[in-house]
């Protein structure tokens, strides 16, 4: 028997939904939208130097834990700067 979508996988269009295992650690929650903190957690656990997003909740952030939340633009205007 096949188990039912939930709203989540229905709104995103996946069969499954993402969580975060393994040695990542939680984050406290610090947006309105959960999934979001389940962003900055795999981000930091993964040592990213980047999060490139048109969320304006996670945007709003700037930076978390050593991570730096762009645009797509900005994040084109480092790598072109980086050059």
């Amino acid at each position: 028997m096949r188990s039912q979508k939930t709203s989540w996988q229905k709104r995103h269009g996946f069969s499954w939904k993402p969580r975060v295992s393994g040695n990542a650690t939680r984050t406290p929650t610090l947006m309105r939208d959960p999934n979001d903190d389940m962003i900055l957690a795999c981000a930091v656990a993964a040592a990213a130097s980047h999060v490139v997003t048109r969320d304006d909740d996670l945007l709003s952030l700037g930076t978390h834990e050593g991570v730096t939340i762009v645009t797509p633009e900005a994040f084109l205007a480092f790598l072109r700067s980086a050059e």
